[in-house]
């Protein structure tokens, strides 16, 4: 029987979205992470960061920018890894979009913006993606890390037949409410490359379009 897309209700037209973030002894970076969540021209959002049992002061850079910014939330466990960190967060996401933002990653500031501009110009996209570029810790960008023509479309056939689409990891990812839903959680045990799993399940879920 062949695999049949989500269908999803209207987006609203100012939907909050959800960026999920595992930490793990990123204290040099999360908080520009955080930065540049606060720098968005969209500014319905909330951060929800699972710190997933780091030695060093990570929990307490995530809280100096949550007790100032109540969009920003920090959720602590022992350490269990990628997808333990990430299904936490998605527990409590309230979002009707879901975006995930690795902690030594930063988005630049339309990023979201764009993001639910394209949900609302493509309603049957189940998941948006676009390209990332590696950034140097000054802040000089290197180059793209992955392909500026990305996959977009219904890739479940493709992917089936062993067709391995053109997607970004992690940080280039954002969902619908309703993919996220079957999306997580992911497999406790990917304690890295968790974000592949999420990537492929939205692939086989809806539609994918990218930027």
């Amino acid at each position: 029987m062949p695999l049949t897309p989500l269908s999803f209700a209207p987006l609203p037209r100012r939907p909050l979205v959800s960026v999920l973030i595992a930490n793990y002894n990123y204290e040099r970076y999360v908080g520009r992470a955080l930065e540049s969540l606060q720098s968005q021209t969209w500014p319905h959002w909330e951060a929800i960061v699972c710190d997933d049992g780091s030695l060093d002061r990570s929990a307490e850079v995530i809280t100096s920018y949550a007790v100032r910014d109540p969009r920003i939330r920090l959720l602590r466990q022992a350490n269990q890894g990628m997808a333990a960190a990430l299904n936490a967060a998605a527990a409590v996401a309230r979002g009707d979009l879901v975006a995930l933002l690795d902690s030594d990653d930063e988005y630049l500031p339309a990023r979201i913006e764009r993001v639910v501009a394209r949900f609302h110009a493509n309603p049957e996209a189940g998941c948006v993606c676009h390209p990332l570029c590696a950034v140097r810790a000054d802040g000089d960008i290197l180059k793209p890390r992955h392909p500026r023509l990305l996959a977009r479309g219904w890739l479940a056939p493709g992917i089936l037949r062993g067709v391995e689409p053109a997607l970004p990891p992690c940080s280039g990812l954002t969902f619908r409410r309703e993919v996220a839903a079957r999306v997580f959680p992911l497999p406790p045990h990917f304690r890295r490359c968790a974000d592949k799993v999420a990537q492929d399940r939205a692939a086989l879920l809806a539609p994918v379009d990218s930027l």
